[in-house]
């Protein structure tokens, strides 16, 4: 696995096929180990299709460095850029907190992206989320690890649409993923992940989108409660030149398998015009 020197530590990532039309780099989201971009099938998609995919492990992630928090979403966009300058320009996509991530590398450095994919983040969170992150944050600040029912509260939010918070079946399934994915983290991985997103929520992060150099393909999905299409319809439109797609049936983590297909061939689409 190849390695790099990050801005203060280093930072492994793996490369999967050939760069015949282009390099991606996939940047995860909150709690997102890179394996999960294999898993939804994105990475096949996108090295079928003719591309060279980079992937690596955000700081905080078990097994990844973990660096004391808490950080802002600008430190987790210098690892990023450690890695782009490792492999070279690339088409950058992030979902969540890696498109806040991507928005923030392709302000800063768009020598280094030939263009960027916001998979349901960037620009503004919605409100409401801000209230759950806030709360999340003050516990840690206070030295206190949330209480898991209140991290399972937060998953439901982001895994189901309001139809399905009402299905007991759908609940349990969710809740059995959600073990899963809040075990990803290594110890100050989950404080330093939320802190950046936290910070990033109390701040205005739409009016910049106006100075965005590269081409933008914006993803939403219809029930997104953390990002939700109203927000990222405003993000797509504030961009120069930006393209919004939204996905249809889903909450912020789709649960929906087919729609894994809609978003690898949206942003086929996407590639393959810029």
């Amino acid at each position: 696995m190849p390695s790099v020197t990050g801005p203060s530590f280093p930072i492994n990532y793996e490369v999967h096929g050939t760069d015949e039309h282009g390099t991606v780099l996939l940047v995860c989201g909150t709690g997102q180990p890179a394996m999960v971009w294999s898993a939804v099938g994105l990475v096949a998609g996108l090295t079928d299709a003719g591309y060279r995919v980079v992937t690596f492990d955000n700081r905080g992630i078990a097994g990844a460095p973990c660096p004391t928090p808490p950080w802002t979403v600008a430190d987790m966009a210098d690892d990023t850029i450690a890695v782009l300058e490792a492999v070279g320009p690339a088409y950058v996509a992030g979902a969540s907190l890696g498109g806040l991530i991507t928005q923030d590398v392709a302000l800063r450095r768009p020598d280094l992206v030939r263009a960027a994919v916001f998979l349901v983040g960037g620009g503004n969170f919605s409100p409401s989320f801000r209230q759950a992150l806030n709360g999340m944050l003050a516990l840690y600040q206070q030295g206190v690890e949330p209480p898991k029912a209140l991290e399972d509260f937060v998953m439901l939010q982001a895994m189901l649409t309001p139809d399905q918070r009402g299905d007991e079946a759908m609940v349990d399934l969710a809740l059995s993923l959600s073990t899963v994915l809040t075990e990803t983290f290594g110890p100050g991985g989950q404080h330093g992940q939320f802190a950046a997103d936290a910070k990033w929520a109390n701040e205005d992060h739409l009016a910049e989108l106006a100075g965005m150099q590269v081409p933008v393909l914006v993803v939403a999905n219809e029930h997104d409660p953390i990002f939700p299409p109203r927000n990222l319809q405003h993000a797509a439109k504030t961009v120069p030149e930006g393209t919004y797609v939204e996905i249809p049936g889903v909450s912020h983590v789709a649960m929906d398998p087919a729609s894994n297909d809609i978003v690898l061939a949206a942003i086929k689409d996407f590639l393959a015009a810029h």
